[in-house]
């Protein structure tokens, strides 16, 4: 290996590093849009892990999600919002003052 073929790759990973910073910073500003049109930065960044990781993947959560339900309902969890919305307010409504 040459010193000028290793000062080559040292080159390259500066470029790719400083491309990388870049597409970081990128994608902090582009967070800081979707929070401020009110998207929820959590469930946007699960839809995205969801889309990069395929079909086979989206399958597999979707299972997750029918099976935690059998057990949330196995256990009376709620399963629905307005279930676990009238939940919230018959606790409200029974606490103490």
């Amino acid at each position: 290996m040459s010193t000028s073929e290793l000062g080559n790759r040292a080159q390259r990973r500066v470029t790719l590093m400083t491309e990388i910073e870049g597409l970081k910073e990128d994608l902090k500003r582009l967070k800081g849009e979707d929070k401020a049109d009110g998207y929820n930065e959590q469930a946007l960044a699960q839809c995205v892990k969801e889309l990069l990781k395929g079909a086979e993947y989206q399958e597999e959560q979707l299972q997750f999600e029918l099976e935690l339900d059998t057990y949330r309902t196995a256990i009376g969890l709620p399963v629905t919002l307005e279930t676990a919305q009238r939940h919230v307010r018959e606790q409200v409504q029974g606490a103490p003052a």
